[in-house]
């Protein structure tokens, strides 16, 4: 009983924390007024919090794999949502099919120039890189 309820703190903590940064963010970027998503100000936020050891991992690992796992059904609204909108994307389906196109190819080019500087950094540190 006190593993399943410390594994329930613990989910909880998780929660608050998650929350609680994301409340921050949003209140920082409103006041900076700033037109920037505070999600990802919180995701950046919590990545370096986690980095740099200013939070433990354990805080926040079980709700961040919850979340994960159940990630899919976050975007069921947006699904919901999309046969209503179909007069806007017929009108803008160009600028849609170019803006997905330019995004994944801007992704696929700087995925590929960040792993080359890695590996070429991890090869002039001496560092075996395993190319399996």
């Amino acid at each position: 009983m006190k593993s399943k309820l410390k594994e329930a703190g613990v989910f909880l903590l998780g929660g608050i924390v998650i929350i609680a940064i994301f409340f921050v963010c949003e209140y920082v970027m409103g006041w900076l007024g700033l037109k920037f998503p505070p999600s990802l100000v919180a995701m950046l936020t919590l990545f370096f919090l986690l980095q740099f050891k200013i939070i433990p991992l354990w805080w926040v690992e079980k709700t961040g794999e919850f979340l994960l796992k159940y990630v899919v059904l976050f975007f069921v609204p947006i699904l919901v949502v999309l046969p209503d909108s179909y007069q806007i994307v017929k009108n803008h389906l160009w600028a849609i099919v170019i803006g997905i196109g330019l995004g994944g190819a801007l992704t696929l080019i700087t995925t590929a120039v960040a792993v080359e500087k890695l590996h070429k950094y991890r090869n002039s540190k001496g560092e075996h890189v395993n190319e399996n």
